[in-house]
């Protein structure tokens, strides 16, 4: 850090004026006290991101926060192997076409690869390489607070500098969320890069203010009167060519200083002093950060999430724009045209030229239009409204939200910009670095509306102006003068200190995020206890059994079908292509995409989807497929291409949580959320509502889910496990849900919610009849019969159970399997049901038990069980033919080292195939057809022929003095077809 400290001192001495430099050494002694007090912000600042770091270092391994920063791991683990080259193209996700990951693979990942191969001696362990990774968002936000200093400190002085940092070291929200130990994701360095480009930019525009360059001394080769102002644009340039390299999305900060330019362009022309001197420095960091980046570019495309053409053009533009507007300056002094038009004339060619833009290249215009319209048009699609950091803030709750994340540093900023405007409108020569801030302050202002992650971006110019301010309230009572003459402070100055410091820290020192405790009293929290409650993986902790199950138990990639992994390697480097040709064995496993990383990085699987939301819409459509034939011929992925795994959680297979409607944003299906299910409110709490106008009131008594919500995969294999679900209960009775309408909402009483009716038929009278109730839906009660799944089983049920509902499993792992192919002959006619208990042996059953007034569910030891049903009708020659899924023998013969799967849901005995009970008119005798048969492993993989199955009458009572039946009750037959 100390090196940090060295070059960042380094750094605010150059963009000083040689006046400042040229100081005595008592002098210079006198005025470093701030180091120490930097180092000691950056230091507390490291401490409270490291609160609880122990938490995601487990025996197995160093776990990791969210998913992005799984992916960065495996970025990271690429460049150890092959640095200093970056990861590119991956078909170890996105199948079946893999993918060119842009926004990974970047400077961020490389300079984690460069610090554990340093720490490691040049071949650093996975669990060297784990702990920088799991360190480095620490390092990235405690940094960060050098150059905010910087760009504070040359706003105002020292004090002010000091201040922007004390603020940020207490600040929460979304920069203390990005730079927490375990969430090692890009945004922390976008943050840090873009304060180093900040604060560079602005100490150019100084330097230039100073320096007064002009494009003619460029033509006269006058060098030496342009050193400074070339080595600053320079690095300028630099500055934005990194923080492009961490994240090419930040190509908007150039969009940005553009239009800070045409500003200052403006206002200087406006003045009657040169625009020359500032546009200088801005064409200069737009050669060069064009240069930089086009020797970097990866795709020769307009992408602004990759490295394109895109971000060289933005630069040239802006050295271009710059140009132009120096040139229109000069039209303007020779004309003689009153210098209050420029910025008219301006805003003209501005206008002209998008209107241009738009004429003779719509499609790009409208691609930058909906790109500015996704950061700061306070706009939201409904894909990205799924994701939370993506959301906008309300407008209603903008106050509440900033507050919680800065205290009342907005308002302090708001005044310190006030200040700074107040400034630019009486200066006869105003300040550029001020004007700068102002542009970023409201462009990152609508950023964080727009999208709340944002906020960390946002952090940057509301500490520099609260520390601007702070300097502006420390210059009214010349405090800074007293400091100088080494004389003690007024009283007025010291009030003015403490009211400063107070105004800044208080809020964040006791906490803005409060909690309401079960005494009534209000729990507050700052930062170190939101970093101390925000230790731990968090979900993930939920799918690592799974996923450790999975890299054991599946085939490797490759070996599907015959047990030979193929040559696809985990981290080699793979040449770009739109499509990748995955060979014969090489399959893809489905989850929804906010899983994707999992499976890549613990799993050492390919999965279909991915955080990068790629084929979030194949996977929606997958998982709210309305029929098993359509899941399975989307899952069959062409050109030999199979997706042999569906991965369904609980979040996403049983209603009521966030992510349950999530897929519906995605798909190409016509259903919506409020299509899957409906909520019906208590009658009591909706009065409230409507009394006292506070929908806050409101509580759900039951989430009904509609007869599609039962139809679709994802429910079919996460709540039956692939067997047939009826509206008819266990002991034949049906549940019917009825609910009033209280001014267009469902309500419903306790009492009169749920009602019983002895069979189908009349349930469903009273539903037609009713208008305001259905059968079923809740539980895997459905309000028609849903037809077993003959294609998909069961293989794996996690141990680790739901958060919200302890008796289920927090993931579930099912397989596609042609089915073993079971005729029986019985009656004609007749329904035959096929049924056998499972038992999911990797998962234990839990039972409930009162603790302390709570229920709690602890393991049994027994294994959690369920009963697999399909049913199928003979035709008039007595025959049907099942496809069953699950197999209950053989499963020693088809294991990984064939190329399939060792299941953990296993058959308890063989199949029972039974027809419904007939009593004969005659003899009241009562008989039913039924018979026994396993089916092997090999029938279930299409490996073995199918079977015959026979069905014997079986007499269950016949009365007394009954006449005999003259059929024998003979022992069930099984035959192998040949």
């Amino acid at each position: 850090m100390g090196m940090f400290m060295c070059v960042f001192e380094q750094f605010e001495l150059m963009s000083d004026s040689a006046e400042t430099r040229d100081r005595s050494g008592f002098d210079r002694l006198r005025e470093v006290y701030h180091i120490p007090l930097l180092a000691l912000a950056v230091a507390f600042a490291a401490w409270v991101r490291t609160r609880g770091w122990q938490q995601y270092v487990t025996d197995d391994g160093v776990l990791f926060a969210g998913n992005d920063p799984w992916y960065h791991y495996r970025a990271v683990q690429y460049t150890v192997k092959h640095w200093p080259f970056t990861i590119g193209f991956d078909p170890w996700t996105g199948y079946a076409d893999g993918v060119a990951v842009g926004q990974f693979g970047t400077l961020f990942d490389q300079l984690i690869a460069t610090a554990a191969l340093i720490i490691g001696l040049g071949s650093p362990t996975d669990q060297t390489v784990q702990m920088v990774h799991l360190f480095a968002p620490v390092a990235f936000g405690a940094l960060a607070l050098l150059p905010v200093y910087v760009l504070a400190r040359g706003l105002s002085d020292r004090t002010g500098g000091l201040v922007a940092v004390l603020f940020l070291s207490l600040a929460s929200g979304a920069f203390l969320q990005r730079s927490l130990v375990g969430d090692a994701d890009h945004q922390i360095a976008e943050m840090f890069f873009f304060a180093i480009a900040a604060a560079t930019v602005a100490a150019a525009l100084r330097v230039a203010m100073a320096e007064k360059p002009a494009f003619e001394l460029l033509a006269q080769r006058e060098f030496g009167a342009l050193r400074r102002p070339l080595v600053w644009g320079t690095l300028s340039g630099v500055a934005l060519a990194l923080y492009v390299w961490t994240w090419p999305p930040a190509v908007f900060f150039v969009g940005l200083l553009g239009i800070f330019f045409a500003l200052a362009a403006s206002l200087y022309q406006a003045r009657g002093v040169s625009p020359d001197h500032v546009l200088f420095v801005g064409a200069v960091t737009g050669v060069v950060f064009g240069l930089l980046t086009l020797v970097t570019v990866d795709v020769v495309t307009i992408d602004a999430v990759k490295l394109s053409l895109l971000q060289p053009l933005f630069g040239f533009g802006l050295a271009a724009g710059c140009g132009v507007l120096s040139l229109l300056a000069r039209q303007w002094d020779d004309r003689a045209i009153d210098a209050r038009l420029y910025p008219l004339g301006v805003l003209g060619i501005a206008v002209v030229g998008l209107g241009a833009f738009a004429l003779l290249l719509p499609e790009t215009f409208d691609y930058f239009v909906g790109q500015v319209s996704r950061i700061f048009g306070y706009t939201a699609t409904q894909e990205s409204r799924t994701v939370q950091e993506a959301q906008p803030i309300p407008l209603d709750s903008v106050g509440s939200q900033f507050y919680q994340s800065f205290g009342l540093g907005l308002y302090t900023a708001i005044a310190g910009a006030t200040v700074a405007i107040y400034r630019l409108v009486v200066d006869d020569e105003p300040r550029a670095d001020l004007l700068l801030l102002l542009v970023l302050f409201l462009g990152m202002f609508l950023a964080a509306i727009t999208q709340q992650r944002f906020g960390y971006y946002l952090a940057v110019p509301v500490a520099a102006f609260t520390g601007y301010a702070a300097a502006f309230v420390f210059g009214l009572v010349d405090i800074r003068e007293t400091f100088a003459a080494m004389e003690p402070p007024t009283g007025y100055q010291l009030m003015a200190i403490l009211t400063v410091l107070l105004v800044v820290t208080a809020p964040l020192a006791v906490g803005t995020l409060t909690q309401q405790t079960r005494d009534g009293g209000v729990q507050r929290y700052n930062a170190a206890d939101v970093a101390q409650l925000s230790a731990g993986p968090g979900e993930v902790t939920q799918w690592t059994g799974t996923l450790d199950w999975m890299s054991e138990n599946t085939p490797e990639i490759g070996a599907y079908g015959d047990g030979t992994p193929s040559d696809l390697a985990y981290l080699d480097s793979y040449d770009r292509t739109d499509d990748f040709q995955y060979d014969e064995g090489e399959y893809g496993t489905l989850a929804w995409w906010d899983y994707g990383h999992w499976i890549t990085v613990l799993g050492e699987r390919i999965p279909n989807a991915n955080p990068f939301q790629q084929n979030a819409g194949y996977a929606a459509n997958v998982l709210l497929a309305p029929d098993e034939q359509t899941a399975t011929e989307l899952l069959d992925n062409g050109n030999g291409e199979q997706t042999r795994y569906v991965m369904v959680d609980y979040k996403l297979g049983v209603p009521g949580t966030r992510k349950y409607s999530a897929p519906t944003a995605f798909t190409d299906y016509d259903v919506g959320a409020r299509d899957l299910q409906q909520r019906i409110y208590t009658e009591s709490s909706i009065q409230q509502v409507i009394e006292q106008q506070n929908n806050g009131l409101a509580r759900t008594l039951s989430l009904l889910s509609s007869q599609r919500a039962y139809e679709s995969l994802r429910v079919r294999l996460y709540q039956a496990h692939g067997s047939r679900m009826s509206p008819v209960n266990a002991d034949g009775n049906v549940t019917v849900y009825d609910w009033d309408v209280n001014r267009g909402i469902p309500v419903a009483s306790q009492g009169s919610f749920r009602r019983q009716f002895d069979n189908l038929s009349a349930a469903q009278a009273f539903v037609e009849s009713d208008g305001t109730s259905q059968i079923g839906g809740v539980s895997d009660t459905p309000s028609e019969p849903v037809e077993a799944l003959e294609r998909f089983r069961l293989v794996h049920a996690s141990n680790e159970s739901a958060a919200r509902d302890p008796r289920r499993a927090a993931v579930k792992t099912f397989e596609r399997v042609p089915g073993a192919a079971v005729t029986v002959e019985g009656p004609a006619n007749t329904t035959v049901t096929a049924r056998v208990q499972l038992n999911m042996t990797a998962r234990d059953r839990r039972t409930p038990t009162i603790a302390g007034g709570q229920i709690q569910y602890t393991s049994t030891g027994q294994p959690e069980t369920f009963v697999y049903e399909q049913q199928a009708t003979t035709d008039a020659d007595g025959e049907a033919t099942f496809r069953l899924p699950y197999s209950t023998t053989g499963y020693e013969e088809y294991g990984v080292d064939a190329g399939y799967t060792n299941v953990s849901v296993r058959a308890s005995g063989p199949y029972q195939f039974t027809t419904p009970t007939e009593t004969d008119e005659e003899t009241l005798t009562t008989a039913r057809y039924n018979a026994t048969a396993d089916v092997t492993e090999g029938q279930v993989l299409g490996e073995e022929p199918g079977s015959t199955v026979e069905l014997d009458r079986t007499v269950i009572d016949r009365p007394e003095g009954a006449e005999s039946n003259t059929t024998e009750i003979l022992p069930s037959l099984v035959r192998i077809e040949p």
